[in-house]
């Protein structure tokens, strides 16, 4: 993943600015277990 909205999109959440995003989890999909390399500094 490269950009903000990219991270968003695979989580089914709307991206309000295309550099910093906070996600409520009791909206997002349910993805499944695979390992992801980013671009992005995210932290959980």
């Amino acid at each position: 993943m490269e950009t903000i909205s990219q991270f968003n999109h695979e989580r089914g959440q709307e991206t309000l600015h295309p550099l910093v995003s906070v996600l409520d989890q009791s909206k997002s999909k349910i993805l499944k277990l695979e390992k992801t390399f980013s671009e992005l500094y995210i932290i959980f």
